[in-house]
Protein backbone atom coordinates (compact mmCIF):
# COMPACT_ATOMS: atom_id res chain seq x y z
CA UNK A 1 0.00 0.00 0.00
CA UNK A 2 1.30 3.38 -1.09
CA UNK A 3 2.17 5.84 1.40
CA UNK A 4 -0.51 8.91 -0.46
CA UNK A 5 -3.26 5.85 -0.07
CA UNK A 6 -2.99 5.01 3.64
CA UNK A 7 -3.11 8.65 4.31
CA UNK A 8 -6.06 8.66 2.60
CA UNK A 9 -7.68 5.86 4.67
CA UNK A 10 -6.51 7.41 7.67
CA UNK A 11 -8.14 10.84 6.84
CA UNK A 12 -11.44 8.85 5.74
CA UNK A 13 -11.41 6.83 9.15
CA UNK A 14 -11.02 9.96 10.81
CA UNK A 15 -13.71 11.95 9.01
CA UNK A 16 -16.00 8.84 10.03
CA UNK A 17 -15.32 8.88 13.33
CA UNK A 18 -16.02 12.38 13.79
CA UNK A 19 -19.28 11.80 12.07
CA UNK A 20 -20.13 9.17 14.64
CA UNK A 21 -18.98 11.13 17.94
CA UNK A 22 -21.42 14.37 15.99
CA UNK A 23 -23.97 11.91 15.88
CA UNK A 24 -23.67 9.86 19.19
CA UNK A 25 -23.50 13.57 20.80
CA UNK A 26 -26.62 15.12 18.81
CA UNK A 27 -28.36 11.68 20.15
CA UNK A 28 -27.63 12.00 24.02
CA UNK A 29 -28.63 16.09 23.46
CA UNK A 30 -31.92 14.51 21.78
CA UNK A 31 -32.70 11.96 24.42
CA UNK A 32 -32.19 14.47 27.02
CA UNK A 33 -34.53 17.09 25.74
CA UNK A 34 -37.23 15.11 24.90
CA UNK A 35 -36.54 12.81 28.41
CA UNK A 36 -39.01 12.83 31.00
CA UNK A 37 -39.13 15.23 34.03
CA UNK A 38 -38.14 13.50 37.37
CA UNK A 39 -39.75 14.91 39.90
CA UNK A 40 -38.66 12.73 42.84
CA UNK A 41 -36.39 9.70 43.80
CA UNK A 42 -37.31 7.33 46.54
CA UNK A 43 -34.62 5.63 48.98
CA UNK A 44 -36.38 1.99 46.93
CA UNK A 45 -35.15 3.51 43.68
CA UNK A 46 -39.06 4.35 42.35
CA UNK A 47 -38.61 7.32 40.11
CA UNK A 48 -41.56 9.61 39.80
CA UNK A 49 -41.54 10.96 36.58
CA UNK A 50 -43.90 12.66 33.48
CA UNK A 51 -45.95 10.30 32.19
CA UNK A 52 -44.46 10.24 27.92
CA UNK A 53 -45.88 8.56 25.34
CA UNK A 54 -43.62 5.62 25.12
CA UNK A 55 -45.10 4.68 28.71
CA UNK A 56 -48.63 5.11 27.46
CA UNK A 57 -49.79 1.30 26.93
CA UNK A 58 -47.77 0.24 30.07
CA UNK A 59 -50.12 3.08 31.75
CA UNK A 60 -53.36 1.63 30.17
CA UNK A 61 -52.53 -1.90 31.04
CA UNK A 62 -52.34 -0.62 34.34
CA UNK A 63 -55.44 1.05 35.17
CA UNK A 64 -57.79 -1.58 33.23
CA UNK A 65 -55.88 -4.40 35.76
CA UNK A 66 -56.04 -2.18 38.81
CA UNK A 67 -57.91 1.32 38.86
CA UNK A 68 -61.15 -0.02 37.16
CA UNK A 69 -61.62 -3.11 38.79
CA UNK A 70 -60.81 -1.02 43.03
CA UNK A 71 -62.08 1.72 41.95
CA UNK A 72 -65.33 2.85 44.79
CA UNK A 73 -68.05 3.56 42.06
CA UNK A 74 -67.00 1.60 39.31
CA UNK A 75 -66.66 -1.52 41.78
CA UNK A 76 -70.37 -0.77 42.91
CA UNK A 77 -72.48 -0.82 39.82
CA UNK A 78 -69.87 -3.84 38.59
CA UNK A 79 -68.62 -1.84 35.56
CA UNK A 80 -65.87 -4.66 34.84
CA UNK A 81 -69.07 -6.79 33.84
CA UNK A 82 -70.33 -4.48 31.68
CA UNK A 83 -67.67 -4.59 28.39
CA UNK A 84 -69.10 -1.18 26.61
CA UNK A 85 -68.42 0.63 29.74
CA UNK A 86 -64.97 -1.28 30.04
CA UNK A 87 -64.16 0.02 26.45
CA UNK A 88 -65.58 3.56 26.98
CA UNK A 89 -63.82 4.23 30.61
CA UNK A 90 -60.08 2.76 28.78
CA UNK A 91 -61.43 5.29 25.73
CA UNK A 92 -61.18 8.03 28.49
CA UNK A 93 -58.48 7.52 30.38
CA UNK A 94 -56.58 7.30 27.39
CA UNK A 95 -57.43 10.64 26.20
CA UNK A 96 -57.09 12.01 29.90
CA UNK A 97 -53.16 11.04 29.38
CA UNK A 98 -52.93 12.12 26.09
CA UNK A 99 -52.74 15.85 27.66
CA UNK A 100 -49.09 15.25 28.58
CA UNK A 101 -49.60 16.40 32.43
CA UNK A 102 -49.65 13.32 34.06
CA UNK A 103 -47.03 11.60 36.21
CA UNK A 104 -46.03 7.71 36.81
CA UNK A 105 -43.90 6.16 39.29
CA UNK A 106 -41.63 3.52 37.60
CA UNK A 107 -39.33 0.79 39.52
CA UNK A 108 -35.57 0.54 38.52
CA UNK A 109 -36.41 -2.78 36.46
CA UNK A 110 -39.16 -0.13 34.56
CA UNK A 111 -42.21 -1.76 35.94
CA UNK A 112 -45.19 1.18 36.21
CA UNK A 113 -46.12 1.11 40.01
CA UNK A 114 -47.99 4.23 40.47
CA UNK A 115 -50.18 6.45 38.37
CA UNK A 116 -51.75 10.17 38.84
CA UNK A 117 -53.90 11.21 35.78
CA UNK A 118 -53.56 15.63 35.94
CA UNK A 119 -55.85 17.32 33.36
CA UNK A 120 -55.77 21.11 32.94
CA UNK A 121 -58.95 22.80 32.81
CA UNK A 122 -59.06 26.51 31.20
CA UNK A 123 -62.18 28.56 31.15
CA UNK A 124 -62.20 29.87 27.40
CA UNK A 125 -61.52 25.79 26.24
CA UNK A 126 -63.85 24.69 29.06
CA UNK A 127 -67.18 23.91 27.05
CA UNK A 128 -65.32 22.73 24.22
CA UNK A 129 -63.03 20.05 25.97
CA UNK A 130 -66.16 18.83 28.29
CA UNK A 131 -68.23 18.40 25.46
CA UNK A 132 -66.03 15.88 23.57
CA UNK A 133 -64.94 14.24 26.62
CA UNK A 134 -68.13 13.17 27.87
CA UNK A 135 -69.44 11.07 24.85
CA UNK A 136 -69.70 7.68 26.92
CA UNK A 137 -71.31 4.40 25.99
CA UNK A 138 -72.41 1.44 28.47
CA UNK A 139 -74.61 1.86 31.41
CA UNK A 140 -72.23 1.34 34.74
CA UNK A 141 -69.99 3.67 33.40
CA UNK A 142 -73.25 6.44 33.04
CA UNK A 143 -74.15 5.59 36.65
CA UNK A 144 -70.95 6.65 37.80
CA UNK A 145 -70.12 10.05 35.61
CA UNK A 146 -73.91 10.99 36.58
CA UNK A 147 -72.93 11.82 39.90
CA UNK A 148 -69.40 13.07 39.53
CA UNK A 149 -71.23 15.53 36.71
CA UNK A 150 -74.02 16.51 39.09
CA UNK A 151 -70.65 17.66 41.85
CA UNK A 152 -69.48 19.64 39.00
CA UNK A 153 -72.65 21.26 37.98
CA UNK A 154 -73.12 22.30 41.42
CA UNK A 155 -69.89 24.61 41.84
CA UNK A 156 -68.32 26.96 39.28
CA UNK A 157 -64.74 26.31 40.49
CA UNK A 158 -64.05 29.08 38.42
CA UNK A 159 -66.23 31.93 39.85
CA UNK A 160 -65.78 30.46 43.75
CA UNK A 161 -62.22 31.00 43.23
CA UNK A 162 -61.88 33.61 41.01
CA UNK A 163 -59.65 32.19 38.64
CA UNK A 164 -59.19 31.10 34.71
CA UNK A 165 -57.81 27.56 35.09
CA UNK A 166 -56.88 24.76 37.58
CA UNK A 167 -55.42 21.57 37.60
CA UNK A 168 -57.49 18.30 38.29
CA UNK A 169 -56.64 15.52 40.18
CA UNK A 170 -58.66 13.01 37.72
CA UNK A 171 -57.56 9.30 39.09
CA UNK A 172 -54.67 8.21 41.56
CA UNK A 173 -54.43 4.08 40.92
CA UNK A 174 -51.31 2.41 42.85
CA UNK A 175 -50.25 -1.00 42.17
CA UNK A 176 -52.10 -3.40 45.27
CA UNK A 177 -47.80 -4.30 46.67
CA UNK A 178 -47.27 -0.41 46.87
CA UNK A 179 -50.42 0.42 48.19
CA UNK A 180 -49.05 0.97 51.95
CA UNK A 181 -45.94 2.55 51.16
CA UNK A 182 -46.93 6.13 51.05
CA UNK A 183 -46.53 6.30 47.37
CA UNK A 184 -50.04 7.75 46.29
CA UNK A 185 -49.17 10.64 48.86
CA UNK A 186 -45.67 11.32 47.54
CA UNK A 187 -47.57 11.28 43.88
CA UNK A 188 -50.33 13.56 45.02
CA UNK A 189 -47.43 15.98 46.20
CA UNK A 190 -45.54 15.65 42.75
CA UNK A 191 -48.84 16.50 41.63
CA UNK A 192 -48.97 20.18 43.31
CA UNK A 193 -45.26 20.97 42.41
CA UNK A 194 -46.92 20.14 38.84
CA UNK A 195 -49.34 22.46 39.02
CA UNK A 196 -47.12 25.08 39.98
CA UNK A 197 -44.58 24.21 36.71
CA UNK A 198 -48.17 24.93 34.84
CA UNK A 199 -48.74 27.88 37.02
CA UNK A 200 -52.26 26.13 38.31
CA UNK A 201 -53.41 28.65 40.36
CA UNK A 202 -55.95 25.89 41.91
CA UNK A 203 -55.42 22.03 42.49
CA UNK A 204 -59.04 20.01 42.30
CA UNK A 205 -60.29 16.43 42.33
CA UNK A 206 -63.48 14.38 42.93
CA UNK A 207 -62.16 11.65 45.70
CA UNK A 208 -64.61 8.84 46.44
CA UNK A 209 -62.97 7.20 49.19
CA UNK A 210 -62.33 8.14 52.59
CA UNK A 211 -58.12 7.22 52.58
CA UNK A 212 -57.97 9.89 49.48
CA UNK A 213 -59.68 12.72 51.09
CA UNK A 214 -57.87 12.12 53.73
CA UNK A 215 -54.62 12.63 51.61
CA UNK A 216 -55.82 15.51 49.95
CA UNK A 217 -56.52 17.54 53.09
CA UNK A 218 -53.24 16.89 54.01
CA UNK A 219 -52.55 18.43 50.71
CA UNK A 220 -54.83 21.45 52.23
CA UNK A 221 -57.53 20.74 49.64
CA UNK A 222 -61.03 21.28 51.48
CA UNK A 223 -64.72 20.44 50.52
CA UNK A 224 -66.64 22.25 48.36
CA UNK A 225 -69.20 20.04 47.66
CA UNK A 226 -69.97 16.70 48.55
CA UNK A 227 -72.84 13.95 48.36
CA UNK A 228 -73.55 11.01 50.94
CA UNK A 229 -73.24 7.60 49.30
CA UNK A 230 -77.05 7.09 51.06
CA UNK A 231 -78.30 9.58 49.44
CA UNK A 232 -77.52 9.26 45.95
CA UNK A 233 -80.29 6.62 44.50
CA UNK A 234 -81.89 6.05 41.44
CA UNK A 235 -85.72 6.33 40.37
CA UNK A 236 -86.96 3.13 42.27
CA UNK A 237 -85.17 5.13 45.18
CA UNK A 238 -82.71 2.17 45.63
CA UNK A 239 -79.41 2.65 46.63
CA UNK A 240 -76.92 3.28 43.48
CA UNK A 241 -73.66 3.10 45.30
CA UNK A 242 -74.39 0.35 47.95
CA UNK A 243 -71.37 -0.76 48.84
CA UNK A 244 -69.02 2.03 49.43
CA UNK A 245 -66.12 0.31 51.90
CA UNK A 246 -66.38 0.86 55.10
CA UNK A 247 -65.04 4.59 56.43
CA UNK A 248 -66.41 5.72 52.79
CA UNK A 249 -69.58 7.83 53.62
CA UNK A 250 -69.03 10.54 50.77
CA UNK A 251 -68.41 11.69 47.34
CA UNK A 252 -65.95 14.59 47.60
CA UNK A 253 -65.12 17.51 45.47
CA UNK A 254 -61.85 18.92 47.14
CA UNK A 255 -59.71 21.96 46.18
CA UNK A 256 -57.76 25.00 47.14
CA UNK A 257 -55.02 27.27 46.02
CA UNK A 258 -52.06 25.97 44.64
CA UNK A 259 -49.60 26.21 48.22
CA UNK A 260 -46.03 28.22 47.69
CA UNK A 261 -43.39 26.18 46.90
CA UNK A 262 -41.52 25.78 50.26
CA UNK A 263 -38.36 27.92 50.83
CA UNK A 264 -35.45 26.11 50.60
CA UNK A 265 -32.54 27.62 52.97
CA UNK A 266 -29.98 29.35 51.38
CA UNK A 267 -27.11 27.44 50.21
CA UNK A 268 -23.72 29.60 52.12
CA UNK A 269 -20.96 29.14 49.63
CA UNK A 270 -18.13 27.00 51.14
CA UNK A 271 -16.08 30.07 50.91
CA UNK A 272 -17.78 32.32 53.42
CA UNK A 273 -18.24 29.46 55.71
CA UNK A 274 -14.59 28.88 55.92
CA UNK A 275 -13.72 32.95 56.60
CA UNK A 276 -16.75 32.84 59.32
CA UNK A 277 -14.91 29.32 60.91
CA UNK A 278 -11.62 31.20 60.30
CA UNK A 279 -12.51 34.79 61.93
CA UNK A 280 -14.21 32.46 65.19
CA UNK A 281 -10.91 30.99 65.91
CA UNK A 282 -9.15 34.27 65.97
CA UNK A 283 -11.61 35.61 67.81
CA UNK A 284 -11.56 32.28 70.47
CA UNK A 285 -7.72 33.07 70.70
CA UNK A 286 -8.29 36.39 71.46
CA UNK A 287 -10.42 35.87 74.18
CA UNK A 288 -8.06 33.10 75.55
CA UNK A 289 -5.10 35.20 75.85
CA UNK A 290 -7.05 38.24 77.37
CA UNK A 291 -8.30 35.24 79.98
CA UNK A 292 -5.11 34.77 80.80
CA UNK A 293 -4.35 38.58 81.53
CA UNK A 294 -6.82 38.53 83.59
CA UNK A 295 -6.05 35.85 85.53
CA UNK A 296 -2.03 37.70 85.55
CA UNK A 297 -3.31 40.66 86.51
CA UNK A 298 -1.68 42.47 83.87
CA UNK A 299 -4.73 43.38 81.95
CA UNK A 300 -4.60 47.04 80.97
CA UNK A 301 -5.47 49.06 78.57
CA UNK A 302 -1.86 49.19 76.96
CA UNK A 303 -1.98 45.61 75.96
CA UNK A 304 -5.63 44.93 75.47
CA UNK A 305 -5.55 43.07 72.44
CA UNK A 306 -7.10 44.10 69.32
Amino acid sequence: MSRRLRKELEAAKEIKQDQEEEEDIYQVRKERIFAPVVWQILTNGIKIQDLKEDKFQLALAMLEEHYLPSEDLGRNVDLMLDETSVQYSVKRLQYYIKEGSSLIAVTEDGEVVGLLILRTAKKNEFARVFSRAQITEGESLKKCLQVKNYINRKVDVYEHFNVDAFLRFYAVCIAPTYRKKALGFTMMKCGVDVARSLKMPVILGIFTNFKLQKLAKRLGMEVIKEVNYVDWRDEQHELIFSDPGPGNYTIALMACYTPPAPIKPRKIPERIIEMELEEAKKKKTRMDKRAELVKAGLYTRNNLLK
